[in-house]
């Protein structure tokens, strides 16, 4: 499956990260803002919960999803 598969079936967040060295690639994919991302391959998903506490009664728990993904070619080789 590729990110552009899982994007259209998740009604979340998607969290890509390189499968590497775990450098995080996007916070939030947007299919039109990360065309160099839809095609990458997933190799492992998770979901997350990012807790947001504004102080009193404003906490909020967002879920995201975390995928790893194939490493590309923008990063040197070691």
């Amino acid at each position: 499956m590729v990110v552009k598969e899982l994007a259209e079936v998740l009604k979340t967040t998607i969290k890509i990260m390189d499968a590497r060295d775990g450098r995080v690639l996007c916070y939030r994919y947007n299919a039109s803002k990360h065309i160099n991302l839809a095609d990458r391959e997933i190799l492992s998903v998770w979901a997350e919960i990012d807790v947001h506490s504004g102080g009193g009664f404003h906490s909020m728990a967002r879920p995201n999803i975390c995928a790893y993904v194939v490493h590309g070619e923008e990063l040197p080789t070691c």
